[in-house]
């Protein structure tokens, strides 16, 4: 999905990054194991 519907995904964590700070801990984690779609989101400001 990262590859496939990333503009989706991106916005779903934009979205969920809103949530609070819980969700933007989360996040952070889960884009620590995933380098390189850390590295696609940050070019497309998510």
């Amino acid at each position: 999905m990262a590859e496939d519907q990333s503009d989706d995904l991106a916005h779903g964590c934009a979205s969920a990054r809103e949530a609070g700070p819980r969700w933007r801990t989360q996040i952070g984690r889960w884009l620590a194991r995933m380098p390189d779609t850390a590295v696609r989101f940050k070019t497309r400001g998510a």
